[in-house]
């Protein structure tokens, strides 16, 4: 059984790349869904510089997964308990980031349709700190 319920979604973002400081905030309509009692998403779309990029977010025990699905696919896996690794396309190959995630919090009421995400991480590549990032998302229906 799939229960998919619309959901208004805020999204805000924060990039530290050396002294470099990034923000971005948008709001999207997205879709809280529910794949029997498992597997559980919230899907929007990002619209960016006339690009439309489909994101899901999945939310399992322990992992939140963000998978972006626009010219270039890519996921990332969030685990407070151990980084993980990354597949990153570019123009140039596939490049390996590690990602470590230093706070996660999910708290999500499923009845209601609303809930916030908030992710904090670092992203490496071969050993070498490339940024820290943070995401948070609000959605309610």
């Amino acid at each position: 059984m799939v229960l998919q319920q619309a959901v208004t979604v805020e999204v805000s973002s924060l990039i530290r790349q050396g002294n470099q400081q990034e923000e971005f905030a948008f709001q999207e309509p997205g879709q809280l869904v529910q794949m029997g009692n498992q597997k559980r998403y919230l899907r929007y779309v990002e619209r960016q510089n006339e690009l439309e990029t489909p994101i899901q977010f999945r939310f399992d025990q322990d992992q939140v997964i963000l998978s972006r699905h626009g010219q270039l696919r890519s996921t990332m896996v969030f685990d407070q308990h151990q980084a993980t690794i990354s597949k990153y396309p570019t123009v140039y190959g596939v490049i390996d980031l590690t990602v470590r995630t230093q706070d996660l919090k999910v708290t999500i009421d499923w009845l209601r349709g609303q809930g916030e995400v908030w992710i904090k991480y670092q992203l490496l590549n071969q050993g070498q700190l490339l940024g820290n990032y943070q995401i948070k998302l609000q959605f309610k229906a």
